[in-house]
């Protein structure tokens, strides 16, 4: 049965987070950040994100930091909703997500920029890995920090090294639009 409903001024089309406190964060393709009680549905607080007309994934760290991203940057996000801190990066993908993995955000990127490590401690860029077609989606980060992603249009899955160098690609002769991975 329905536990609730929330009705946005626009569409949810990308990954949400649930904190373990129980607020689920998730932005509207208006470009809208919320941050609703898991329980109850009601709106504990949101936030305009500028510039932005999509929505974007959304992703909490282990102390319970919220980012998201959208075309101008990724932004950081304290529990009670004021901004932590803006991260240097630009043309995150709008469906895509982000993967953690101790003190690095790992972001997907549109138009050939592929993959971008951040440290979250500071908000800049650690490194950038370029791709050769279109935008990037999906990051998963492997126990040996492998970072693995798909590229819409190239056909192709990513595993790239925790130091940015390229540990394999490989072409699957599938379409990978709007793809994700996993790994066990």
């Amino acid at each position: 049965t329905q536990k609730w409903l929330y009705k946005a001024e626009g569409a949810f089309g990308a990954s949400p987070a649930l904190s373990v406190d129980g607020v689920f964060y998730c932005v509207s393709n208006a470009g809208n950040l919320y941050a609703l009680n898991a329980t109850t549905g009601a709106v504990v607080w949101s936030e305009k994100l500028a510039n932005v007309n999509t929505g974007s994934a959304v992703a909490i760290d282990k102390n319970g930091i919220i980012y998201v991203g959208t075309n101008i940057g990724i932004y950081a996000y304290n529990t009670n909703g004021t901004m932590k801190l803006a991260l240097e990066v630009v043309n995150v993908t709008e469906r895509g997500a982000f993967a953690l993995d101790g003190n690095v955000l790992y972001a997907t990127l549109k138009s050939k920029a592929g993959l971008v490590a951040v440290n979250m401690a500071d908000g800049t860029k650690k490194w950038n890995y370029t791709t050769t077609v279109g935008d990037s989606y999906l990051p998963v980060v492997g126990k040996d920090g492998t970072v693995y992603f798909t590229e819409k249009g190239s056909k192709t899955i990513y595993a790239v090294n925790p130091d940015g160098s390229e540990k394999w690609k490989k072409n699957v002769a599938n379409d990978l639009n709007y793809s994700g991975i996993s790994i066990s």
